[in-house]
């Protein structure tokens, strides 16, 4: 159960963030590492134990090339702006 809240809410936030990154901009890519989060819990939700199969490596792959697009993201738009 706890494990649905966290997915929850870290979707949530990652939408609410990518919201707000259209007046912050760096907050867009904080928004999209946080939808990779919510991904790789949603494949821990999936697959208990970690069991994978092919979907399940394409959702864990997809979830931290989301995370680490997102802070790369961020911390290009954080130089950009002077930061």
């Amino acid at each position: 159960m706890s494990m649905l809240l966290a997915l929850y809410t870290t979707f949530i936030m990652g939408m609410v963030l990518i919201y707000v990154g259209r007046r912050v901009r760096p907050m867009r890519g904080i928004g999209i590492a946080f939808l990779g989060l919510s991904t790789i819990l949603l494949t821990a939700v999936l697959y208990p134990g970690w069991n994978l199969d092919v979907v399940g490596y394409v959702m864990l792959v997809m979830g931290v090339s989301a995370v680490s697009m997102g802070i790369y993201g961020a911390v290009r738009e954080v130089l950009r702006e002077g930061g």
